[in-house]
Formats: structure tokens, sequence, C-alpha cells
């Protein structure tokens, strides 16, 4: 009987746990994480800087967690004659219900690039 019960008790937890995983609201470090995500994904960067902030404000409050982030990022990308390109664009980031690793993009400003010797 009490094992019945304990089984129950986690089938319903199991149940409900992947709403309480969503991540509607992302912190700063996963709205980073997301970005340099989506740069690998658009543009194939290899190794993307990310600094993001909530859209509408220059800064985060400490503590708090916002569901649409702005996040700008660059990356340096080699090209034929072996010199270097630096690109960057920026994106906005959304929080997603579906689960704790999804998250949605929408592209900001598109990538632009510039050469650098150096």
């Amino acid at each position: 009987m009490v094992r019945a019960a304990l089984v129950a008790v986690i089938l319903g937890l199991l149940a409900i746990a992947p709403v309480a995983q969503a991540d509607w609201h992302l912190s700063k470090r996963k709205a980073h994480s997301f970005a340099q995500d989506a740069a690998i994904t658009m543009y194939g960067a290899p190794h993307p800087l990310a600094l993001c902030r909530p859209q509408g404000r220059f800064v985060p409050e400490p503590g708090h967690a916002y569901h649409r982030w702005i996040c700008g990022w660059a990356d340096t990308f080699g090209d034929e004659d072996g010199g270097s390109e630096v690109c960057g664009g920026s994106l906005l980031i959304l929080g997603s219900r579906k689960s704790h690793s999804a998250y949605h993009y929408t592209v900001h400003s598109g990538r632009s690039c510039g050469r650098y010797s150096g």
C-alpha cells in the first residue's frame, strides 16, 4: 500500500516536471548561452562571445530573470587569404515554455563583418 502511494507521488511529480523546468524567464547567463548557440547555428561562428541586456532596459536588476533579451555577439572568422574577419550581429532571445533548454530567437541586426590585420 505504501509502495503504491510512493509510486503515485513520483508519477505525479514526473508529470509536472517538464512545466516546472521550462524557462519562460531567462537569467543573464542563460541568455548569453542561448545567444552563443544561435550565432553558432545561424552563422557558423566558431567561438562567439555574447553580451546581453533585457529588452527595454540598459542593465538587468540583480536577481531578476527576463523573458526578452537583446544580445550582441562577435567572433573572428578566417578567410581564404589567411587573414581574419571580425563579424557580429544582435539577436532577440526569448524564453520558452517547451523545456529547460528551449528558446526562441529573432535576428535583431544581421551579421556584418570587417577585416583586420594583427
